[in-house]
């Protein structure tokens, strides 16, 4: 199936090639045929109806006729913007964020409980950012603000080995900061942001 046809060019292909007038179609679909015509030729939008009708009709698997017939309105609404592959994009990361499941955050943070459990010298663990908020999608990174007493032997070698097993056990990127390391107005503006999920009690 050619993905660059329009619904109007797949409508009247599938008709043509059942040698099917137009008042034919139009009849099924209980509307004169000029309207018919207009939607073959893209001046007019069929119903959703019209669709799901039209895919049953000619056989079709309703989702591609759907998929062709959606993506028909959103090319005509980009078709005045000067940036219609920015406005996509930026399209894409909502989708993204609307369709990432609350579900998946906490399945997340046991994984980070789980890991930072291997690392006695940790007492308190925060999450900051997007993550921390619900707001992140999955390509968003997830950061992590660590408390680590000064009597305890921990390393730069450490940290990276908490990012590395997070990274792999929730494929994201992670970025795991040292809460004595933050400059106290750092602190402050992400103070809102800050999600305890780990404390040794």
């Amino acid at each position: 199936m050619d993905k660059t046809e329009t619904f109007g060019e797949i409508i009247r292909r599938c008709r043509t090639e059942k040698q099917l007038p137009l008042r034919k179609v139009a009849a099924f679909l209980d509307i004169d045929q000029a309207i018919l015509s207009k939607i073959e030729r893209g001046k007019r939008n069929a119903s959703r109806k019209q669709v799901l009708d039209l895919a049953g009709f000619f056989g079709l698997d309703t989702e591609y006729l759907l998929d062709s017939w959606l993506s028909d309105k959103i090319l005509k609404e980009l078709d005045a913007e000067k940036s219609p592959l920015r406005i996509l994009q930026v399209a894409e990361e909502k989708i993204r964020y609307r369709t990432t499941p609350n579900t998946v955050r906490p399945a997340i943070n046991n994984k980070i409980r789980n890991i930072l459990k291997e690392f006695p010298a940790v007492e308190k663990a925060w999450l900051f950012g997007s993550h921390a908020r619900g707001e992140d999608t999955p390509e968003s990174d997830i950061d992590l603000l660590i408390d680590v007493p000064l009597v305890k032997e921990f390393t730069l070698f450490d940290i990276a080995e908490i990012q590395e097993k997070i990274r792999r056990a929730v494929n994201r990127k992670v970025d795991v900061v040292m809460l004595r390391a933050v400059a106290p107005r750092v602190l402050e503006r992400v103070r809102n942001d800050l999600k305890l999920i780990y404390e040794v009690r």
